[in-house]
């Protein structure tokens, strides 16, 4: 059921540090209960203030009641929600009179001089030891450049986005509190430079911060007076049309279909009348055929075509071919007929390279091994096909080989006989996810799995040694992308 409240943000049950989605208590006004909303918030969450909450109300079992949210906008001034997020000792309340009293610099001037909290009477004297303490606390930095971007936003960032643009802003990159203990700000004209990127090119956010959208991008550059033609527009949306794409399919490549398709879908305006088969019908059309064939029938269709058009533009000063990569300037490289983002380009040479290096690479007839898989062959009590007997001797005596075949088939005994020839302490069990990892765990003689993930952690910080004469067996890779 679709539900929309007023809400005032009580705490948070769990936020995942990454992506910031989390478990949220809300207390609503209406129904004088707390509201358990889950989701991404899109603002800045303020302990006691109030935001317009939309989302599906459902049951779940595990759970209870939740909300999961569609949208969410803070309602009370930027000014007055930051206070209550600085200082101690200042509510909902005492903010707003503040505010009243000091008007939109009343932060700074109390960081300023803090003893003249001490002037209004409205204010406890216990909770102005606390505001005075807090203000001395202050980073003014930190609250200048997190008052203009809570401005720029009119509140409506999270706490995950505004700390990574702070950290951009001071850093020009995410650092973490470790490191911001021996790290020092840059200078405040290099922070004001970097700024002024974000503001005068809101579409820079989407690289910028991970998740975020290109249409909350776009509606920033909108209020900044940018032009729906401008090409800057189109240079943002077609990598970010090109990842999301990506994404949805699994695949590092695309082909000019695809992203044209995508990146003008993601151009034209939300009231948008095409089907998804029409667009394809036009950017087929818009690629193949003479200007004469191309058949718009509403205004929409010719917006449409528009920006394919501006797409076409664009995409040409920002795609390179293999051999023509230019640092800095290159963001698509083509190869062939397919369209890659630069860093899965990369990516994807750097495991080819690497994969036709290990099967060019000779390899040492080991007799022993041969022999102890025909043994193990004669004595199992489970009668292998020829195609398993096949991919058990490929994974064992080849440098690289891929166990393939539909449910049925015989993959998990195939699996199972490798782990026991090879030996348990010699096998790296890996897998794209936590239950995956223990799925093939359980069923392995003294298998323990571990993630990708954590695998690649471990050895990168030492915490185990880097893998040497170790057979290592990814299950599930398909889905590692």
């Amino acid at each position: 059921m679709q539900i929309k409240f007023t809400g005032r943000y009580e705490t948070k049950l769990y936020e995942n540090a990454s992506n910031g989605w989390g478990v949220f208590l809300f207390y609503n006004e209406a129904r004088e209960c707390m509201e358990k909303v889950v989701g991404i918030p899109s603002c800045v969450l303020l302990e006691d203030a109030e935001y317009q909450i939309t989302g599906i109300e459902k049951f779940v079992e595990a759970y209870g009641k939740q909300i999961n949210l569609n949208s969410i906008e803070l309602i009370d001034n930027p000014t007055i929600a930051l206070m209550q997020r600085f200082l101690d000792g200042i509510g909902p309340k005492t903010a707003q009179k503040l505010y009243t009293d000091l008007g939109d610099t009343c932060l700074e001037r109390l960081i300023d001089s803090p003893e003249s909290i001490k002037k209004y009477s409205y204010i406890s004297r216990r909770n102005q030891d606390k505001i005075i303490a807090s203000l001395r606390q202050i980073n003014r930095r930190d609250l200048k450049i997190s008052l203009k971007i809570l401005t720029f936003f009119h509140g409506n960032i999270s706490n995950l986005q505004l700390s990574r643009i702070v950290d951009y802003c001071f850093y020009g990159r995410e650092v973490s509190e470790e490191d911001k203990e021996t790290l020092l700000p840059d200078k405040e004209e290099k922070v004001e430079q970097r700024w002024k990127k974000i503001t005068e090119n809101p579409y820079n956010l989407i690289s910028m911060i991970p998740y975020f959208q290109f249409r909350r991008a776009d509606h920033l550059a909108m209020q900044s007076g940018i032009s729906r033609d401008a090409d800057i527009r189109i240079a943002a949306v077609i990598p970010y049309a090109m990842r999301t794409r990506t994404s949805q399919t699994g695949s590092v490549c695309l082909t000019a279909e695809e992203i044209y398709a995508a990146a003008a879908n993601e151009l034209m305006p939300s009231s948008c009348q095409i089907t998804r088969k029409r667009e394809q019908q036009l950017v087929s059309s818009f690629l193949h055929e003479s200007e004469e064939k191309w058949d718009t029938e509403t205004d929409d269709e010719r917006k449409f075509v528009v920006y394919l058009q501006k797409i076409a533009d664009i995409i040409e000063t920002i795609t390179d071919t293999e051999d023509d990569i230019e640092q800095g300037r290159t963001k698509i490289v083509k190869s062939k007929e397919d369209y890659y983002l630069l860093l899965d380009y990369l990516e994807e040479k750097f495991c080819a390279d690497n994969i036709a290096r290990l099967f060019q690479s000779p390899i040492q007839t080991n007799k022993r091994l041969k022999n102890k898989i025909e043994t193990y062959f004669k004595r199992s009590k489970v009668s292998y096909t020829d195609e398993q007997k096949e991919g058990i001797r490929n994974a064992l005596l080849e440098h690289i080989s891929i166990l393939t075949g539909g449910p049925g088939t015989g993959k998990t005994s195939a699996l199972h006989a490798i782990v026991e020839i090879a030996g348990a302490e010699n096998v790296i069990l890996l897998a794209p996810t936590g239950k995956a990892a223990e799925r093939i765990s359980a069923i392995t003689i003294n298998g323990h799995a571990r993630t990708i993930h954590k695998f690649c952690a471990m050895v990168e910080t030492g915490a185990i040694p880097k893998p040497t004469k170790k057979l290592i067996v990814v299950d599930e890779v398909s889905m590692v992308g």
